[in-house]
């Protein structure tokens, strides 16, 4: 467990930001794959899933990427 991870508690928030890895949004913040998917953006499966940031999905799939990050951030936390 990273440094990060452990630090961490559930009552703890991590502001998911446009630049962070489509992974480690997931990552942190599990409740998030069914918010993005709802949105338009399904490429969970991809290999590109820990190279590509959430701006880029969100570009690539036409998604309001201002909208996406406030469902993201405003839904309840929940840490792996």
């Amino acid at each position: 467990m990273n440094n990060m991870n452990s630090k961490l508690k559930k009552k703890d928030k991590l502001n998911i930001t446009r630049s962070m890895l489509l992974g480690n949004v997931m990552k942190y913040n599990p409740e998030s794959i069914s918010i993005m998917m709802d949105n338009g953006i399904n490429c969970f499966a991809c290999h590109l899933v820990n190279k590509n940031t959430l701006e880029k999905a969100a570009n690539y799939d036409s998604v309001n990427l201002n909208r996406l990050l406030y469902e993201i951030n405003n839904s309840p936390k929940s840490w792996g």
